[in-house]
């Protein structure tokens, strides 16, 4: 689950990751994650050579999970945000683009 919290990067969720027990790999604590951090994160995904593959590790979740604790309320972060962290639920971005029809 700590793989997939830092894959979203920097942000509100964070302070979840502590609270929650999840470890960031490298024994980084949350306070202390940066963009540096993500950007190897990301590079160690991509060492894997199968982008498809990565993608389905949660290209879909690394897009939608952020939105629940920018746009959400704090009891659905508590909730449904700790469970995402967690890797108890899965989630997806339903928008379009804007001249898809």
């Amino acid at each position: 689950a700590g793989m997939m919290a830092i894959r979203m990067g920097p942000g509100p969720w964070l302070k979840f990751v502590g609270m929650l027990g999840i470890k960031i790999p490298g024994g980084v604590e949350p306070d202390d994650f940066d963009y540096f951090h993500e950007m190897l994160t990301h590079l160690e995904f991509a060492r894997l050579g199968r982008p498809g593959f990565v993608d389905s590790l949660g290209a879909g979740w690394g897009i939608s999970a952020p939105a629940v604790f920018h746009f959400c309320n704090d009891d659905v972060r508590k909730t449904v945000g700790a469970q995402l962290l967690k890797g108890d639920k899965w989630s997806a971005l339903a928008i379009s683009e804007p001249f898809a029809g």
